[in-house]
């Protein structure tokens, strides 16, 4: 599902669309892109200014704007030998020895940030990491959370003795002296390139509202010094709409049309915000206008990046809110429920929780491992903002039990969000009916759901009553027994059947996922084992659902080499008669058929491997160990190959890490070829960085793991939001999040930096780190202000 940018995007099927005056848009696959994918696109560059100082960082892009850039070649030519890589869309290309080192511009016309510094000829140094990570080490890039994003390898490591780390060819990360330290910032950026406030700083917060307003609009008027003018003007639109000035928005709208191109993003969440602001007022007409207008650019979405979806997954919501819930649906459907878009479901929830906590976001239960990630926070956002009636209504509609039950359990959480804690908490009065009318799994999801709420409201006691009525429940699924592969004649006959022939396997599904949801949440409020239990059980429900896909795999390679003996099998099963053509065809739809099987099974191994690596993440490593082991050995159906997905390099690295060297040689004389995946080497760097006090250092590793080709961004994008909002503290957080050299996860970083300023009552350190920074161009600085204004009390 994670189709790369670079190529022509295959379109999302279509599902069946209801009568509608408005199309809508086709929200692509998931990106593999590493490095630049995620939250705004860039637009084309502005008219090039003199070209600053080269580095070799691909990455630098904060003024690409105004460079002076050479065309990428799509195909090698006469003195175009070199081949280069877009750090954005993965596009390959072709370059001469002259462009080497310099800025060029991406061959692909889509490609949202087209600027990349080629590669230099000239050889690179080695990078020495200092060995060991400290316990504030793990509270600035800790992991955060198997929640974090269903469908994840979770790649930040657990704190541990002294190990080697492995070597990287990347730039050599050194501790700064003093006087570097108080010039690095202007270092980054020539002085002078970026205005810097100059009027006297706010005096209070409602001061702050005037002079963010004020400066965000300057901000967009700007046509140099910043990485997309569209972006920066859409920042100014939602910050205007979010403060009830209505008309200054929809100025900055207009002029998003005139320059966006022929993307649509830009406009539609500043429309969205006017239609809730107008929704709230009672003024439907206008919000419907507002909608209408959304839906027209949504035909234009881009085809790369988390913004797509953001954008998306906005406006279907208020589409539901609007009772248009066939438009909805249409919207949702066509978003991939991939790592993409649980990114983008987290990054809702923090912003419009108002807490503006990546990490506690990322623990909600019904965001993870979800068959429809989109259906749910379209369902949130929904409940959260408008009736929850109308939002349950459209949750109900969903195709199968596991993605209604989701979006239900999204619906509690986002109601519970909105009343006061209780100490006896219980599904609001609002799903009362859905709650008596559903399946044991569905309860247990909207129960753990209200336990997720009262959390982020730091209301443990009603978490834990919400959790002993989930708790009683769970005690009452029991598992079936494992699935065995179907007998040789059900696999050929089982062509144009779902599900590959076997039973619809969603309600396996759905009990699996509740109680993985109980177990979780056990292990939070301090109950592993009983954690462990609930967990164990889950797992056994899985397998109950499908064939283990190893055995499925080991039967399917039977068939592939040993054709003849399948022939004469299928010829005995089906009393076929002796014809070679026939019996030919006969083994190719039963080969046909097991690769149908393979390719349900297969997801469901995942989401087991998705269970067991939360539960790693819990503190539960020496009990997950064993039992993959344990898998591992096993024969036939009961056989399932863990070690040999990413799950395993994991494992191995936590352990290391943990100092754990019997869980270690378990697990190598298991397999003795497991290996640590090498894309874990920049996450090391940048812990290591910033355990000798050096952010710089650790942003200059992120670049490197950005560029990685071998992982998806998104998962690095939650994890460093998740650490620009934990326990940092505002200088701390900004001192590595205005470092970082993707542009759009630092715009993104620096606007929650903003947004947990105003909660924290630290913004007057923020405003005077934003005026004192020249590092900074006008996106970055109008993505604070919106910030700003974000959190601020409507």
């Amino acid at each position: 599902m994670s189709g790369k940018p670079g190529a022509a995007p295959k379109p999302a099927p279509q599902a069946a669309k209801p009568a509608q005056k408005k199309s809508s848009p086709s929200v692509p696959a998931a990106s593999g892109a590493p490095a630049g994918a995620g939250a705004k696109p860039a637009a084309r560059a502005e008219k090039p200014a003199p070209k600053p100082p080269e580095s070799n960082d691909p990455f630098d892009v904060d003024n690409s704007a105004l460079r002076s850039t050479s065309p990428v070649s799509p195909k090698p030519a006469k003195g175009r030998s070199i081949e280069v890589v877009c750090p954005m869309c993965e596009t390959k290309g072709y370059i001469t020895e002259k462009q080497a080192g310099r800025d060029v511009k991406c061959c692909n016309p889509d490609c949202m940030v087209p600027v990349f510094r080629a590669p230099a000829l000239a050889k690179k140094e080695e990078v020495v990491v200092d060995k060991g990570m400290s316990a504030a080490t793990l509270s600035i890039l800790g992991v955060v959370g198997a929640a974090v994003i269903g469908g994840a390898v979770y790649f930040f490591v657990l704190k541990g003795p002294e190990v080697k780390t492995p070597e990287v060819v990347d730039r050599k990360i050194e501790q700064p002296t003093p006087e570097q330290k108080k010039n690095e910032t202007n270092n980054l950026i020539p002085d002078g390139n970026v205005q810097e406030v100059t009027d006297k700083p706010p005096a209070n917060v409602g001061d702050l509202e005037t002079k963010s307003l004020k400066e965000i609009v300057k901000d967009s008027q700007q046509r140099g010094e910043t990485r997309s003018q569209p972006v920066t003007k859409q920042y100014a639109a939602e910050a205007l709409a979010l403060r009830g000035k209505t008309a200054e928005a929809k100025e900055q709208i207009t002029l998003v049309k005139q320059i966006g191109g022929s993307r649509g993003t830009y406009e539609i969440e500043p429309l969205v915000r006017l239609a809730w602001a107008d929704l709230k007022r009672g003024d439907k007409t206008a919000a419907t206008a507002s909608a209408d207008a959304a839906l027209k650019a949504s035909e234009k979405l881009a085809k790369v990046g988390r913004e797509a979806i953001d954008a998306a997954t906005s406006l279907a919501a208020l589409l539901v809110g609007l009772g248009r819930d066939g438009e909805a649906t249409v919207l949702v459907q066509e978003i991939p429920s991939d790592d993409r878009a649980r990114a983008s479901a987290i990054w809702l929830v923090a912003r419009e929780t108002g807490t503006f906590d990546v990490t506690a976001a990322s623990q909600m239960s019904f965001l993870y491992a979800n068959p429809q990630t989109a259906m749910s926070a379209t369902a949130f956002s929904a409940a959260l903002k408008g009736d929850p009636a109308l939002a349950i209504k459209w949750a109900k509609s969903a195709p199968n039990p596991a993605v209604r039950d989701a979006a239900l359990a999204a619906c509690a959480a986002a109601v519970s969000s909105n009343v006061p804690s209780r100490a006896e908490s219980g599904v609001p009065e609002a799903l009362a009916a859905e709650f008596a009318a559903a399946e044991p799994a569905g309860k247990i999801r909207m129960l753990v759901a209200v336990a997720d709420a009262e959390l982020l409201k730091k209301n443990q006691a009603g978490a834990a009553a919400a959790l002993a009525k989930a708790e009683a429940l769970a005690s009452g699924i029991a598992p079936g027994k494992g699935m065995a592969i179907p007998e040789m004649t059900d696999i050929y006959y089982s062509e144009g059947r779902p599900f590959a022939g076997l039973p619809d396997p969603f309600a396996a599904l759905d009990s699996a996922l509740a109680l993985a949801d109980v177990a979780d949440l056990q292990m939070r409020l301090a109950k592993k084992p009983e954690g462990w239990t609930n967990l164990e059980k889950g797992l056994a429900v899985l397998r109950s659902a499908t064939p283990s896909a190893d055995a499925v795999q080991a039967q399917l390679d039977q068939a592939e080499k040993q054709s003849d003996e399948i022939q004469t099998r299928l010829r005995t099963a089906l009393n076929l008669p002796n014809d070679a053509p026939k019996l030919r065809l006969a083994a190719t739809r039963y080969r046909r058929q097991l690769q149908a099987l393979l390719e349900i099974s297969h997801r469901r191994k995942h989401l087991a491997e998705l269970f067991l690596q939360r539960a790693v993440d819990r503190g539960m490593l020496e009990q997950v160990v064993p039992l993959v082991i344990e898998r591992q050995k096993a024969r036939g159906n009961d056989q399932e190959k863990y070690l040999a997905s990413p799950l395993g390099g994991m494992l191995l690295q936590a352990a290391e890490q943990a100092g754990k060297t019997d869980l270690v040689a378990s697990l190598k004389g298991a397999d003795a070829g497991l290996q640590v995946p090498a894309n874990l080497t920049g996450l090391v760097q940048a812990r290591a960085a910033f355990d000798a006090g050096n952010p710089e250092g650790a942003a200059e590793a992120l670049r490197g793991v950005y560029a990685n080709p071998n992982i998806e961004r998104w998962r690095t994008d939650i994890r460093v939001l998740g650490a620009v909002t934990g326990n940092l503290g505002t200088a701390k957080a900004f001192d590595f999040a205005h470092r970082l050299r993707d542009p759009l996860i630092r715009e993104d970083a620096l606007r929650l930096i903003a947004s947990r300023s105003i909660l924290d009552n630290t913004w007057p350190e923020m405003w005077r780190l934003t005026a004192e920074t020249t590092a900074l161009n006008h996106t970055d600085r109008a993505a604070i202000r919106l910030g700003f204004v974000e959190a601020m009390k409507k």
